[in-house]
């Protein structure tokens, strides 16, 4: 019986020192899917306090909330593009 090979990942886009983060081949769909949903509540949440808030903070500290948005936006992305890869038909 052959062992399913899955197509090496590509690179992540969301901050990281190269090489610190990866998708680990023995990753199941489901921990995908959960990793995904976490990432989208966490968003919705920081979003939420954002548009509740007057934002009269200051610049630095809003730059680096509104950073933080973005890098979670990119986890987002790239968790739903492996998800998208893994779960498309194999090109021969």
């Amino acid at each position: 019986m052959g062992a399913s090979i899955i197509p090496q990942s590509p690179a992540l886009r969301f901050t990281a020192t190269l090489g610190v983060y990866q998708f680990a081949p023995a990753v199941t769909v489901l921990e995908l899917e959960d990793q995904l949903s976490a990432k989208q509540s966490q968003l919705n949440a920081m979003l939420s306090v954002a548009g509740e808030s007057r934002l009269d903070c200051v610049s630095d500290s809003l730059a680096n909330y509104f950073w933080a948005c973005k890098a979670t936006a990119e986890e987002i992305a790239d968790l739903t593009a492996e998800l998208l890869r893994r779960n498309s038909p194999q090109q021969s």
